[in-house]
């Protein structure tokens, strides 16, 4: 049995309003519990905030922690003392391993840091910042480190500092490869940052989308029940049932769990951002305002105010019976609930 009395839309703007809020409380709920759970647990007994000490200290060793307000030159020189002395058999044997070759730690910095061709020819010796040194019989050296091309001016002296800034922030990674210490210890740390990140969400996530939805009568989040939000089955008219508030959250994961497999920040950030508009455009092109979960479950957003939400045929008839519904069914209020604007769950389409 349907439910006989015709049920209102959520406004689109609540709607909106709900999911848009939901999202930012997702969001700042987690960062929240990220850093409870980062400095509450993982800096307090596992040694997080004494590993991060350490970190600082072999970067400063190396001095890898400056600003980017420096000249390029001094980038320049630190990035050589890394290359020519404090490292230089262990890139050899990374660059010499990956290429299947025998390069030079010169030759290896030119084409590396200063960007110049590995195999230089007469077209491709140089660049706009260096060259390759040239042999008397035409050919070029490439383990001479390159001579520097003059220029002068505030785009010149940019471009210099963009050339050898963006190598000097790259020694880290390398240093993750070489040093055994730091390795390990940036290993361990990022793995409490990540269980800090993920046990935050998975909280966060649970109380917004699952405890709260299923603590209340018309399956709403936090902001749904603010803005008087229920939502309701279309095959019959009454409010939803828990495993249905169970899986909207589930779909509103899985698109996002894409990025989560493909396995980088970036893809994460990207499929999240991507389901989350789609979700939007949906509610703003689709009938009655329904999100994705409402169209996979065949679910509506009802409006509390306007809209006669039961649970079940035996509740709506017992309401109706009585003589509250019988004089809401005599009233103009229900007058309005039938005009044009209103979903009758008879003739409402699959959209």
């Amino acid at each position: 049995m349907k439910q006989s009395v015709r049920i209102s839309p959520a406004p689109l703007n609540n709607r909106l309003g709900a999911t848009l809020l939901d999202v930012l409380s997702l969001f700042g709920i987690t960062i929240i519990l990220y850093f409870i759970i980062l400095y509450g647990i993982f800096a307090t007994g596992f040694h997080y905030m004494e590993n991060q000490s350490q970190i600082e200290k072999i970067e400063d060793r190396y001095t890898l922690n400056l600003s980017s307000t420096l000249s390029y030159e001094e980038y320049e020189t630190i990035i050589q003392k890394f290359y020519f002395v404090e490292f230089e058999e262990e890139i050899k044997t990374y660059i010499n391993n990956y290429y299947g070759t025998d390069y030079s730690i010169v030759h290896i910095y030119n084409f590396s840091i200063l960007h110049l061709a590995t195999k230089p020819t007469f077209d491709s010796y140089k660049t706009d910042y260096y060259q390759y040194v040239q042999n008397e019989d035409g050919t070029f050296n490439v383990d001479v480190l390159a001579i520097k091309v003059e220029g002068n001016g505030k785009v010149y002296e940019q471009n210099m500092h963009d050339l050898f800034y963006n190598s000097y922030v790259k020694l880290k990674d390398l240093l993750l490869m070489f040093d055994d210490d730091y390795s390990n210890l940036v290993t361990t740390n990022r793995l409490y940052e990540m269980i800090s990140r993920t046990l935050g969400f998975i909280i966060s996530f649970s109380i917004l989308y699952l405890a709260i939805p299923l603590s209340n009568t018309h399956g709403a989040t936090m902001w749904e029940k603010f803005f008087k939000i229920a939502h309701i089955n279309k095959k019959n008219g009454y409010l939803t049932s828990k495993f249905r508030i169970i899986l909207r959250p589930i779909i509103f994961l899985l698109i996002p769990f894409i990025g989560i497999i493909i396995g980088s920040d970036t893809s994460i950030i990207v499929f999240t951002i991507g389901f989350i508009f789609l979700n939007f455009l949906l509610m703003l092109l689709s009938r009655n305002n329904k999100d994705i979960p409402d169209k996979l479950l065949a679910m509506y957003s009802a409006s509390v105010y306007e809209s006669l939400l039961f649970k079940d045929a035996k509740s709506e008839k017992e309401f109706l019976d009585s003589p509250e519904g019988q004089q809401i069914l005599d009233s103009e209020h229900l007058a309005k609930l039938n005009e044009i604007n209103a979903i009758d769950l008879h003739q409402t389409d699959n959209k």
